[in-house]
């Protein structure tokens, strides 16, 4: 006999799960469906509609067997040890559904359609069973698109008022006033709920081409509805139009057009006078009358979708980044004061509005986008205004935008829209004699930072395009020598830094003259030009000590060829750039003597070569 002590059988303490509840659901729900010892018979009563012979209402019923251990764990079911038996009555028309619902409290699993979730959410509101219940109530707005023709969303808002569920009666309100058009022409029109039309009435995001649309069929509904003489209804509902943004020429014909101004012509009358009143006087007068006041939201426009409220912009560009399709026309801000205030949030808004309503003033004042550029300092705003004015082909916005970011580049640069700028706008950038930098190595590592962190490293054209932007040239020779350990993308482009850094060497030792006798250096003149360099020996400060100074010249930027285009001789570029060379160092009154030779080239020295070395205050000391 094999004795097995009880110590070995407690000496591993470890514990293992075994999780095998996922087919716990399917086998409760064959229990439901098998009625398999159950112990609880459900009655559900529905009413007929018709009546007994003792005038009570005739129930239709059906009986369904569950299990009292699953329905205790729901206290609205009024189920205890001792109960047998219960009796739920419910509308005819969630029969149907009953029993999916006593299902549910087994799985944890049902079907909801548009047709039965508003019987389901009822039903597990009624019962307390919160998740379904807040479940439901999610996918209200996913199904409400499937019933065209309205009945259920009515229904639904209907519930919601009746169940005081605020926020599922704000969202049927708000898919009925964005579908506001096709309500108008579906079955459910002329049954809408008086109260629910009054609520759809008092909002501004009620989409419809435009007021008069509104008037029309609201008429429409009043007098389908036999209402014409039920005056409170009528006035309360036509004191909701906003008369004021009707246009004068359709409100100059509601006396001859409209169903109902025969009847409520004083009303119509009162309305049509303040509308003028809006069209005519400023808005800042017409507030000082106490009634308007109260009715301020009469004088605010709905979402309408047709001119000259509304106007789709760029309709062409389907992969525009800008989805402004309604820019309203504020009649009672600039067009009536000429006066607005501009963020750099609004500033695109306000200028697209502008060139679309034909506002010529406000879309001619560059202020509109200059005065707010500073405020952004993250950038992020520039670049859809530029891409902005590259898309509507303002070629003047266009070149405010690249002036700004280029006197601005080096915060640009630092800014956290740097990574994602595109492609375009950098090369835009990179063209520009304008670009406001420490010197040209610098635009060099911004370029090559911005290109790592873009991950472009393979794509060789777009790489190829921006470096032939860079201006090798204006590179001192030290840090051209430096390339090939410093540059993070020298390896992989070695032959295209070669070549950039040939050419840049060549404009340090030869004649510029004798440069330009090459034809490929003739197509590449930009790249022999300097930008705005602010570090030395490029800039320098003049008469720093003079306060009074009636030169604010702060950088005088070292022009390597502008001797021959300005006309200035050699001595009044060195005495602008602060030292004389003395004539004993080789300088005659016209200039450098030709027979003098440079130190290192052999070649005879000139203006050009006059102005390579670093001016630091004193004379090359190799004349």
């Amino acid at each position: 006999m094999t004795v097995i002590s009880g110590s070995s059988l407690t000496d591993n303490t470890s514990t293992h799960s075994m999780d095998h509840s996922i087919s716990l659901s399917n086998e409760l729900g064959q229990l439901f469906d098998t009625a398999t010892n159950c112990d609880l018979n459900i009655l559900l009563q529905s009413p007929t509609g018709n009546r007994q012979e003792d005038d009570l209402p005739e129930m239709d019923g059906t009986t369904i067997c569950a299990h009292k251990t699953i329905l205790s764990l729901f206290p609205n079911f009024n189920v205890f040890p001792e109960t047998t038996n219960i009796t739920v009555e419910l509308r005819k028309p969630c029969h149907p559904y009953f029993s999916s619902l006593i299902r549910y409290l087994y799985t944890r699993k049902i079907d909801v359609t548009f047709s039965s979730a508003l019987c389901l959410h009822q039903m597990a509101s009624s019962f307390g069973i919160k998740q379904l219940m807040e479940d439901v109530g999610r996918l209200f707005t996913q199904v409400l698109p499937d019933d065209s023709t309205f009945y259920t969303q009515v229904s639904i808002y209907q519930y919601a008022v009746e169940t005081n569920d605020k926020l599922l009666e704000e969202n049927l309100l708000q898919y009925l006033a964005w579908n506001y058009q096709n309500l108008t022409s579906s079955p459910a029109w002329d049954n809408l709920p008086v109260k629910l039309l009054q609520a759809l009435l008092t909002r501004s995001d009620l989409v419809v081409p435009d007021e008069y649309f509104v008037l029309e069929t609201l008429e429409s509904w009043i007098m389908q509805r036999a209402l014409l003489n039920n005056s409170d209804t009528v006035v309360g509902l036509l004191s909701r139009i906003r008369f004021p943004m009707i246009p004068a020429e359709k409100l100059l014909e509601l006396e001859s057009r409209s169903p109902l101004y025969k009847i409520y012509e004083n009303v119509y009358r009162e309305f049509a006078l303040k509308a003028f009143q809006f069209n005519v006087l400023l808005f800042s007068d017409l507030l000082t009358n106490p009634n308007i006041k109260n009715e301020s939201g009469n004088y605010s426009p709905r979402i309408y979708t047709v001119l000259p409220w509304s106007k789709v912009l760029r309709e062409s560009s389907k992969t525009s980044s800008y989805q402004y399709q309604r820019p309203y026309n504020r009649y009672d801000r600039y067009l009536y004061t000429r006066k607005i205030d501009v963020t750099f949030s609004s500033a695109l808004c306000l200028h697209q509005m502008a060139a679309s309503f034909g506002v010529k003033q406000l879309v001619e004042d560059r202020r509109l986008f200059t005065q707010v550029l500073p405020d952004d300092s993250s950038f992020y705003t520039h670049m859809p205004i530029y891409q902005y004015a590259v898309e509507t082909n303002d070629t003047a916005l266009e070149e405010n935008l690249l002036q700004y970011l280029a006197w601005n580049y080096q915060n640009l640069t630092s800014s956290p829209a740097w990574d994602d700028l595109p492609v375009e706008l950098l090369q835009a950038l990179l063209t520009r004699s304008d670009l406001v930098v420490p010197d040209e190595y610098f635009v060099l590592e911004t370029v090559e930072s911005w290109i790592i962190q873009r991950a472009l490293l393979n794509s060789s054209d777009t790489v190829v395009g921006l470096l032939s932007h860079i201006r090798f040239p204006m590179i001192p020779a030290e840090k051209l020598l430096e390339l090939e350990s410093r540059s993070p993308l020298y390896k992989i482009y070695e032959n295209v830094y070669r070549e950039f850094a040939l050419k840049a060497f060549q404009f340090n030792v030869l004649l510029f003259s004798d440069l330009l006798t090459n034809p490929s250096i003739k197509n590449e003149s930009g790249n022999y030009s300097p930008r705005i360099y602010t570090a030395l020996p490029w800039s320098k400060v003049l008469r720093e000590s003079s306060k009074t100074s009636s030169y604010p010249y702060q950088r005088p930027y070292n022009r390597y060829d502008s001797a021959r285009r300005t006309g200035l001789s050699i001595s009044e570029i060195t005495d602008l750039l602060g030292f004389s060379p003395k004539p004993s160092q080789g300088f005659t009154k016209n200039g450098p003597k030709k027979e003098k030779k440079h130190p290192f080239s052999g070649s005879y020295v000139s203006e050009n070569a006059l102005l390579m070395p670093e001016v630091k205050g004193e004379g090359p000391d190799w004349f």
